[in-house]
């Protein structure tokens, strides 16, 4: 008869799952834990994520004057400082053969500028200067005399020496009068009251006419001071050289006036056309 094999397992379960439960208590399981004495069985790692960039600081604010001179001097570094501004005008050059006005191509903001003194002689300088929309060129124009300012009810009209014209101004040599002179036209937009641009064009002839004075003023008093330097050799003759240098400058402006000019530019070209008393701001667009 063969033999009867044992079993290991308990004979009773509910035994047997005492004995486990008895061995867990017995030797707990203890969690891991890093040790000094081996340092190297366990590894942590640290990520370091980046600081954000500092948030740029704001730009400084600054006014639209600030701005329109900005982009002024980018043109011209000469101009300091705006004096008068209208929001829209239109260049027109006078043509003597057709005896007619006829548009540059330039029209946008108008700005009556003070110019930087010259290093060499510190006499007052002013300009016109117009930012074309509708092209690159624009256009710009110092004021040297009263004499060259002529406002009239539709245009602030300006006769410039070809040799002191700026960048930008209409050319062509059919355009030129005697003595290299073109004769522009400036057409400021201007609505009826109570609109914001009511008195701009008066306004800014006005500027523009005082301007010019104020201009050839200053040239004449730097004239005066520089024959007085040249000729003073003492009292009665620095009193004398004044007096001459006094009697030039009143003499002078007539004298140095072409004879083509004496007349007004109303009287030298005529009066404005028929069609210009209906020009509106559409019409010039």
């Amino acid at each position: 008869m063969p033999p009867k094999r044992t079993s290991t397992r308990s004979a009773h379960p509910q035994a047997q799952s005492h004995a486990q439960s008895h061995l867990h208590r017995a030797h707990p399981l203890q969690p891991p834990y890093a040790s000094d004495a081996e340092p190297s069985d366990f590894h942590t790692t640290t990520t370091t994520l980046p600081k954000a960039a500092p948030a740029p600081p704001p730009p400084p604010t600054r006014s639209n004057a600030e701005l329109n001179l900005s982009v002024l001097r980018r043109h011209d570094p000469r101009i300091t400082a705006i004096l008068s501004i209208a929001p829209y005008a239109v260049v027109y050059l006078f043509s003597p053969p057709t005896q007619q006005w006829e548009k540059c191509g330039i029209e946008g903001t108008l700005f009556v500028c003070q110019l930087a003194a010259d290093s060499a002689v510190a006499y007052d300088r002013y300009a016109v200067v117009i930012l074309n929309r509708r092209g690159m060129d624009n256009f710009e124009t110092e004021l040297l005399s009263v004499e060259d300012v002529e406002v009239t009810d539709e245009y602030v009209i300006l006769q410039v020496a070809a040799e002191s014209e700026g960048e930008g101004e209409g050319r062509g040599t059919e355009a030129e009068g005697k003595g290299g002179v073109k004769v522009y036209g400036l057409w400021i937009f201007s609505e009826p009251a109570p609109s914001s641009t009511a008195l701009m064009r008066e306004v800014n002839a006005r500027i523009i006419h005082d301007c010019a004075a104020l201009a050839q003023n200053s040239r004449a008093l730097v004239r005066e001071q520089q024959r007085l330097q040249g000729t003073g050799q003492g009292g009665q003759a620095g009193g004398q050289g004044q007096e001459r240098a006094q009697e030039a400058s009143q003499t002078e402006p007539d004298a140095s006036i072409p004879m083509g000019r004496q007349l007004s530019l109303r009287e030298l070209f005529g009066q404005q056309r028929e069609q210009d008393s209906g020009w509106s701001a559409h019409t010039h667009t």
